[in-house]
This record gives structure tokens, C-alpha cells and sequence, in this order.
């Protein structure tokens, strides 16, 4: 579906000669990259009001969204599959999130959390970055993105612990955000094995 919008938008910019022939391709890919990228933000935009917390769903997006960059991941072979996904990990992180942030009242999670702090440091820094077949990294690339990766999560980190966030949300959304990702990064190392 995604492929056919795309395909009908670069015949309209051809069509008014706003492209040339040889650069159909690139439109096509690069109007499914935004089409796709804007269905993600709806799905942020609606799992927040689903859970009463716009601002929590756009913390799992910028937490996802830049670590994913640099460190990969999980790929589904189709944008229905990718966008599945997606879902799955905003409402397991928003889900587990509130039941954090309820259960924190009754309960101490220093251990646990400790726990998904370093699952995510270990992760990121021996797994990542995780190559994908139609984008491969030169040796050079890996390195970087594995320096960059790292940076962003622990910077990720040390903004969840901050004391600003303490008694709220924050720091359980930015957690389990960097723990779904980790579990994808994990997915994909051992499914290559």
C-alpha cells in the first residue's frame, strides 16, 4: 500500500516535471520512507491518548527513534510487519511503565532496574550495531555506530536517573524503552547464529 501511495505521488511530481525519469526510484523510496515515518508518529500520537500520556508515547519515540539509529535491530521484511512491532513495543513499555510507576508505591524496583541497566549497557555495547542486508556497514561504520550507539543509550541513561524525573514516569518509559530494544538487538544476534 505504502509502495502504491509512494508510486502515485513521484507519478504526480513526473507528471509536472518535477522530477526527471532517472530519479523515480529515489522518490519512491524517499516518499515511503516519510509515509512510513508518519504513520509511526500517528501510532505514538495514539497509543499516548489511549494511555492518557502524550508525553510518555513521545519519550518512547525519541528514546526508540535515536538509539535505533545507531544500534539497529530487529527488521520485519514488511512495513505491516515493521509497524506491528513498533506497536508491540510502545504498548509493552507504556503498559509496564504505568504498572511500574503504581507498583513504585508499595514496592522498591532499585534491583530490577539495575537489572535492565546493565542487560541494556551489556547489549548495546557487545551486540550493536546490528547490520541489516540492504544497508551494510563498512568495519569503519561499525565501529562508529557502536561508539555512537553507546553514547546515546548511557546518555539516555543518565537523563532517565536525573534527579528532575524522580517520582515520575520518565524514568521507567526511558528504561523500558532502551530494554525493548535491547531484546530486539538481541532477536536479531542470535537469529544470525
Amino acid at each position: 500500500m505504502m509502495n502504491l501511495l509512494s508510486l502515485k505521488i513521484t507519478e504526480i511530481f513526473l507528471s509536472e516535471k518535477i522530477i526527471s525519469d532517472e530519479d523515480i526510484d529515489i522518490y519512491v523510496y524517499g516518499f515511503e520512507m516519510v509515509i512510513s515515518n508518519i504513520i509511526t508518529v500517528i501510532i505514538t500520537i495514539l497509543t499516548g491518548v489511549l494511555f492518557g500520556n502524550l508525553f510518555d508515547a513521545f519519550i518512547f519515540y525519541t528514546v526508540f527513534s535515536s538509539t535505533r539509529r545507531f544500534s539497529g535491530g530487529y527488521h520485519a521484511s514488511t512495513y505491516i510487519g515493521c509497524k506491528i512491532t513498533y506497536i508491540i513495543c510502545i504498548v509493552s513499555v507504556m503498559l509496564l511503565a504505568n504498572t511500574f510507576l503504581f507498583l513504585s508505591q508499595f514496592l522498591q524496583f532499585h534491583f530490577l532496574i539495575l537489572l535492565i541497566c546493565l542487560f541494556n549497557i551489556i547489549t548495546v555495547s557487545i551486540l550493536s550495531p546490528i547490520e541489516h542486508k540492504n544497508k551494510p556497514l563498512t568495519k569503519k561504520d561499525k565501529r562508529i555506530n557502536k561508539i555512537r550507539s553507546i553514547f546515546v543509550s548511557m546518555s539516555w541513561l543518565a537523563i532517565a536517573f536525573a534527579p528532575i524525573w524522580w517520582g515520575s514516569n520518565i524514568i521507567h518509559v526511558i528504561l523500558l524503552t532502551q530494554f525493548s530494544i535491547s531484546i530486539l538487538i538481541f532477536k536479531c544476534a542470535f537469529a544470525k547464529v
